[in-house]
């Protein structure tokens, strides 16, 4: 569990319309249920590679069932999706546009949006951990995860559904590095929602969002 953030009121400069409020619970909301998920609690994902002069010979894995999968990135779309009402970028724009950057407090939250912004890029940019799919063909994370968020478990994109096919090969390197992207991406997500609560508890209750 993710150490909870303090705020003040004093970190803003202007007080929030009841639609900004209710996307930030419903932020918080999609943020739990993304946790508490099938994906995250009960299925597993490892790997055991066996190599011969620098060549894979043989690979055992266990990746999520696609079922959960699925359950799972209905919900992470939501979260990532730039133009979703309740997504970590809308969130962090009204954060952004009602932080002040007069105050100690508000030029401190807009340190931690832009961090929890730069985690984000981090994971979608560029690989800390790189498994081979093909010597001329790398997609960079945010490539892997469009391909099978909207290629095989969400849409069935017929490009991204064929580089799907032509990547993965017989160890399922493709759809590993997939589950790599969508597990940390998650992780950031689910680890901002304790700012979002944080603005939540220092803003006047607000009827529930619509589900």
């Amino acid at each position: 569990m993710t150490a909870a953030f303090e705020l003040k009121p004093t970190a803003f400069g202007a007080s929030f319309t009841p639609a900004e409020v209710a996307n930030m619970r419903r932020y918080v909301h999609l943020s739990e249920r993304v946790r508490r998920c099938r994906y995250f609690t009960e299925e597993e994902r490892s790997m055991h590679v066996e190599m011969e002069a620098g060549v894979t010979t043989k690979c055992a894995q266990k990746l999520p069932d696609a079922g959960a999968t699925r359950d799972m990135l209905g919900l992470l779309r939501q979260l990532f999706g730039d133009k979703e009402r309740a997504s970590f970028s809308s969130v962090v724009g009204i954060l952004r546009l009602h932080a002040d950057p007069a105050s100690s407090d508000g030029e401190e939250l807009l340190t931690t949006l832009a961090s929890f912004e730069n985690l984000k890029e981090r994971v979608l940019g560029g690989w800390d951990l790189q498994i081979g799919t093909s010597d001329n063909e790398k997609p960079p994370p945010l490539g892997v995860f469009l391909d099978w968020l909207y290629g095989e478990f969400l849409h069935s994109d017929a490009d991204k559904g064929a580089r799907i096919e032509r990547l993965d090969g017989p160890f399922r390197f493709y759809e590993w590095q997939f589950h790599w992207v969508a597990e940390r991406l998650a992780s950031v997500f689910t680890r901002f929602e304790t700012v979002v609560g944080a603005v939540m508890a220092i803003c006047p209750p607000q009827s529930e969002p619509s589900r």
